[in-house]
């Protein structure tokens, strides 16, 4: 009995066959016990091995299948547990694994069954691709060994990020201006971005224009804007130039590779404005007698760049190019880092006898270089003529009789002139005149050019009146054209002489005697002829002695004498004050100023009588006794007015005997009494004595 191995390409375990043999015979002999026969499995344990669908997967979402497959078939399934692990610098979070993370790979087969996916995961951050290790354990197999790892890589989908420089100020004054340079990443990277910067003056611009104070960046890991400070700030100078060019650039390290930044180029602003031109005459105003003046040209600041002034000079109408000449040398320099100009350019008047008005040349220049420095302004030259014509009106009588008379206008000129001169002469009265005192015949005088003395004919006539005026005053005036703007002459004054005489003031009374009992005059004034001007009459009246102010009132002081008129306008009345007093009758003086009337003497002065109402009153002598005793008797004389008198009265008393009575019979003691003025009474004493005899 022989047993044979069938061979397989299948590889498991070695195997087992029992030989086992059931027994007849041998007198029941019992069955021998079994036999165990082992076949050895002649196939190598077969090789597990992993593969990726896709070896390299895209961050974006990439995907790869993991499988498994057995270099031969075995007897026993395979089951395979994947893992993947990150490799540094990638981490967990780049990818995801699958739920299902087991593959099968079935006893006779050598393919696996299961789906097993890792799946990136996506970022905007650069990095370096980043790296998986994909492993698996395995069961089964007859004790297959576990596959070897495959690698995964996740290939990173962001371009490397460019590096780009900012300035804070893309352009800055010279005046100490600063502009701050950063960094920026276009995106996150993975490294550290290390940024060198430096900056170099673009020619004609020198490395003293400006100061660089740092000169390192760091865009961090993760981040997109730089740290770190790097400024440079402008140099001041007081030289206009042009503005300034400035290349900023960097090198540029880490960031996984990333490139250089692109330069930067700064500005730095000139902050000296253009200065200006300016052209200067030693003296802006020359004789025409050979005079001269010099041009030179200044800078309001300096330049870095030379300015060449061109200088001309040109005629302005009526002025012609005869009447200067210009030197040779017609430049001027101003260097550069200099304001005032070299070269000697002078301007010379060239003289004619003939009057003109002052010539005007306009100075010009110019100019190239300065850094575009602007052409300077003008400036005007004068020439001054040297030969002045003085125009003068002449009259031929400054002085006419107003009955008619007349005087002629003429002009004269005190040297020729190169142009004709016109004037149009007028004629205004001068106030109290007015333009009926006079007539004018002709307006227009000519002196032709070459000529002084005028053609034409103007007249002047006085226009006569019966009215008394002052003299009359006309201004005799010309406005004037041509002469090369000679100036109007002088006006003359005509004068024309009143031939009328100046009429005489009289007062007058309505009455010039009134009573004392309330009488009353009024005065008025007259004049003899009439006058241009009107006459004011002040009347006073004062009392003539023994007369008072008392013995009379007056109301109103001013009579009107209007101008054309003769009568008196106004009211001046003196009415006479009553009393009780025997008086002379009084005398008051009528008088009166006077003002206007063209200087109208003051009038003749007038008497008002002021006739007494009161009889003249009658003295009575009184005896205190009119009889006496011989024995000694006495007795007293005394006076008495029948009425008050304006004047004292003087009583001179005397006695006589009656015959038989004899002298002897009586003394006589005083001789006076006196009645005051006023008085009724005497003073005084008179007293007369009896003479005893026996």
């Amino acid at each position: 009995v022989t047993i044979t191995a069938v061979d397989n390409d299948v590889d498991a375990p070695d195997k087992q066959a029992t030989v086992s043999a059931t027994v007849s015979g041998g007198n029941g002999v019992a069955a021998p016990a079994d036999q165990t026969l082992t076949i050895t499995d002649n196939e190598d344990t077969p090789t597990v091995s992993l593969a990726l669908s896709s070896s390299s997967i895209s961050e974006n979402a990439g995907s790869t299948t993991v499988t498994a497959t057995l270099g031969a078939v075995s007897s026993q399934d395979v089951t395979l547990t994947v893992s993947a692990a990150a490799v540094s610098p990638a981490v967990s979070g780049d990818f995801s694994l699958s739920t299902d993370r087991t593959l099968t790979i079935a006893a006779g087969s050598t393919t696996s069954t299961g789906t097993v996916t890792i799946t990136a995961v996506d970022n905007d951050v650069d990095a370096p691709d980043k790296q998986v290790t994909v492993s698996a354990t395995v069961a089964g197999g007859n004790g297959v060994a576990a596959p070897s790892d495959q690698t995964l890589t996740i290939t990173d989908d962001e371009d490397t990020p460019t590096v780009s420089l900012a300035l804070s100020a893309s352009s800055i004054s010279e005046n100490a201006g600063a502009t701050t340079v950063t960094a920026t990443l276009g995106a996150v990277s993975s490294q550290a971005v290390t940024v060198t910067v430096s900056a170099s003056p673009v020619s004609p611009a020198v490395s003293g224009d400006f100061t660089q104070a740092g000169t390192t960046l760091t865009i961090a890991a993760g981040a997109t804007t730089s740290t770190g400070t790097v400024t440079i700030t402008a140099v001041d100078n007081d030289v206009d130039a042009p503005d300034k060019q400035v290349t900023v650039s960097a090198t540029a390290a880490g960031g996984n590779g990333v490139a250089a930044p692109s330069d930067q180029t700064l500005t730095i602003t000139d902050n000296e404005a253009t200065p200006t031109v300016s052209l200067a005459l030693s003296a802006s105003s020359i004789s025409e007698n050979a005079g001269v003046t010099t041009v030179t040209a200044t800078l309001g600041a300096k330049s870095s760049a030379d300015v060449t002034l061109t200088v001309s000079a040109a005629a302005v109408s009526p002025a012609v190019a005869g009447d200067f000449t210009l030197s040779a040398d017609r430049t001027l320099t101003i260097g550069a880092g200099s304001t005032t100009s070299s070269g000697t350019v002078t301007i010379t008047a060239v003289d004619n006898s003939v009057d003109a008005p002052d010539k005007q040349v306009t100075v010009s220049a110019t100019a190239a270089g300065g850094n575009g420095v602007a052409a300077p302004a003008d400036q005007t030259l004068t020439i001054t003529d040297d030969d002045t014509a003085t125009l003068s009106l002449v009259l031929g009588s400054s002085s006419v009789d107003e009955d008619g008379s007349s005087t002629t206008v003429t002009a004269r000129l005190s040297t020729e002139s190169s142009e004709a001169v016109m004037l149009t002469v007028s004629a205004a009265a001068v106030s109290p005149a007015v333009s009926g005192d006079f007539t004018q015949t002709g307006t227009t005088l000519t002196i032709a050019a070459g000529a002084t003395t005028s053609t034409g004919t103007v007249t002047i006539t006085a226009v006569d009146n019966d009215v008394d005026a002052p003299d009359k005053q006309v201004t005799i005036s010309a406005t004037v054209t041509g002469g090369n703007g000679i100036a109007a002459p002088s006006d003359q004054t005509l004068t024309i002489t009143d031939d009328e005489d100046t009429p005489t003031v009289s007062l007058a009374l309505s009455s010039s005697s009134i009573s004392e009992n309330a009488g009353a005059t009024t005065v008025a004034a007259t004049l003899g002829a009439v006058s241009s001007q009107a006459v004011t009459v002040t009347v006073s009246a004062s009392p003539v002695s023994p007369a008072v102010s008392g013995d009379f009132t007056q109301a109103g002081t001013t009579l009107t004498i209007a101008a054309g008129a003769t009568t008196s306008t106004g009211t001046v009345t003196i009415t006479a004050v009553d009393n009780d007093v025997d008086a002379p009758d009084k005398q008051v003086t009528v008088s009166a100023t006077a003002a206007g009337g063209n200087g109208v003497a003051a009038p003749s002065d007038q008497t008002l009588t002021i006739a007494d109402d009161e009889d003249t009153p009658t003295v009575s002598l009184t005896l205190s006794a009119s009889s006496i005793s011989e024995n000694a008797g006495a007795t007293t004389v005394t006076a008495t007015l029948g009425a008050v008198s304006s004047q004292a009265v003087t009583v001179t008393v005397s006695a006589s005997p009656v015959s038989p009575a004899v002298s002897g019979d009586f003394t006589q003691a005083g001789t006076t009494l006196t009645i005051a003025a006023g008085a009724t009474t005497s003073t005084g004493t008179v007293t007369i004595t009896a003479v005893d005899n026996d």
